[in-house]
Formats: C-alpha cells, structure tokens, sequence
C-alpha cells in the first residue's frame, strides 16, 4: 500500500519477488515503492508499481516454466483449433474434444458450459437418437468434467521424500482465500473474479529459521480453517518441514480436505444446473416452441 503524489487515496499493488526478497520482507515494514505518474499504467502488476530492488523478470513472472505453463495455453489452442475442425467437418465428438480442451485451461467456462449447455442438449440428442453414440460423448464429458476440475482445484503440496524436522514458525500472514482461479492458482484473492469454492480455507505464510541456519525463511501452508485452534497473525505455531528443502514445510496436525470440499461443491453446482436445464428448462423451451409452432401452423391454414 502506498501513496501517490498528489493523490487523495492511498493505492493497493501486487508483484511477484524473488526468494530471496521474500525471505527479508516482513509485514508492517516500510518499504520503498516505484510507480507510474500515469494511472492507466499503474493498473499493471509488475510494471505500474513495484518494490525498490525487485528483480523484473520475477516481478513479470518470467520464472521457472512449470508443465502447467505449457500445458493451459497449449491446450486453449489446440482446443479452438479442434473447434475450427469439428465445425467443418461438422463432428459433435471433434467438438466436444475441442470444448474440454478449452476447459482445462478455463475451468469456470467448462463447468458452466458443460451444465447449462452441452450436457443437456447431449441428453436429449441421446434420447431422440440411440443410435448415433450421443450417449457415450455424454458419458465421456461427464467424466471429463470430473476429472479435469478435480485436476485444476489447489491440492496440498506434497512434501520431498526426505527426513522431516521439527521447529516453530511465526504465522506473518494469515488469509482466508473463499476463491480460486481468480487470476492464477498460486494466488487466491478476496477480490472479483475467480470461483467461490463454498467452505474457505486459510493460506498462511509461516516464517522460522531452519536447524543450522542463520537466517529465517518463508513458507506457504494451505490448511482447513478450524483444523488449527488459536490459529492468529503473529502468533506461533509448530510445523514440520523437509531437511533438503526448508521452504517444503506444513503446520503440524493441521487437516487439508479444501480441495476435496472444493471439488464436491463445484461438481454439485454443476452437475445441479445440468439437471435443471435438462429436465425443467428444456421441456419448457420445447414446449413453448411446440406451442409457437401450432400458432403459426392455424395461422398459415387461415391465410
């Protein structure tokens, strides 16, 4: 948070550090802040506003590339490109290839597409004609849904297959993240955007100094909210963490079902919509089309 020159209002910016940087922040400080005279840049993470310091290809994430990084926007192409396909070629199992695609790399439009759109219109084509495999591209995209949501919820990290040790950490900061994907997994935010996930959790950033070593590092644990009693900002708690990598560290005895309890709350919206657009929405549009078509059936006979 910081104050412009000549403004009224302080302003809230984010940008990603380095491990290092990270390491010697520490909530409350100040810290020096360079920003853009222009209002219309300094919307910009990274780029309107960052620490003094920072480095520009952490700040702008231009990181280690991690498969997932490759992977969404590869699929979000080659989906459209399937898409292209199925529409010339004019195949409903090209297409819903294409649209799952798509989905793995922007899961609110795949549930909401899949349950409000194509799982009824599957149906209903599976039950007007048995025989054109409607039925199994249901089956296939039902499946499909399960499992690519599950793929995409946050999970727990899992920790390195090394000894654990002990010690106690000051929790530097503790939030409540009640979305995902707004903006990347790796940072949940209170703000628009992204997918409520009905039971919040907390994430909290965990600061102790590993055995042997002379200055403090930081952590990320995401936990149940309550599986921790007295759980505060600044307050201590004991974690354990892995001996080859100090940062692979959790609170100890803490539950983590928040992706299960995601993924259950988002297949219930989904799979509730799917039901009733299938079975109450769509014989309603039907019967109103059947109705319009009788209309103008006694129309075209008067004339």
């Amino acid at each position: 948070r910081y104050q412009p020159s000549g403004e009224p209002y302080s302003q809230l910016a984010s940008h990603n550090v380095d491990l290092a940087l990270y390491d010697h922040l520490r909530v409350g400080e100040t810290i020096r802040v360079r920003y853009s005279p222009s209002k219309l840049i300094r919307l910009t993470t990274g780029v309107g506003s960052y620490i003094e310091g920072s480095s520009a290809l952490a700040r702008l994430r231009y990181g280690p590339i991690r498969a997932r990084d490759l992977a969404e926007p590869g699929a979000a192409v080659v989906g459209v490109l399937l898409g292209l396909l199925a529409l010339k070629v004019r195949s409903k199992a090209v297409g819903v290839l294409a649209w799952l695609l798509v989905g793995a790399a922007f899961p609110v439009v795949l549930l909401v597409g899949s349950g409000l759109f194509l799982i009824p219109q599957l149906f209903w084509a599976s039950r007007r004609r048995p025989g054109n495999r409607y039925g199994w591209l249901l089956l296939g995209l039902i499946a499909a849904t399960i499992a690519i949501t599950f793929w995409r919820v946050p999970h727990p990290d899992p920790m390195p297959a090394a000894p654990q040790l002990a010690a106690t950490a000051v929790v530097r900061e503790l939030k409540i993240v009640n979305r995902i994907w707004a903006g990347s997994d790796d940072s949940p935010t209170h703000g628009d955007g992204g997918q409520p996930v009905g039971r919040p959790f907390y994430m909290l950033d965990l600061e102790f100094t590993p055995a042997g070593e002379r200055d403090p590092v930081h952590a990320v644990d995401r936990i149940d909210i309550g599986s921790v009693p007295g759980l505060r900002r600044g307050g201590q708690v004991s974690i354990s963490y892995s001996s080859t990598d100090p940062r692979a560290a959790r609170v100890a005895g803490a539950s983590r079902t928040y992706d299960r309890s995601a993924w259950l709350y988002l297949m219930s919206l989904t799979f509730g919509a799917a039901a009733i657009a299938t079975f109450v929405i769509a014989p309603i549009l039907y019967g109103l089309r059947r109705i319009r078509d009788n209309l103008l059936l006694g129309v075209t006979r008067c004339s």
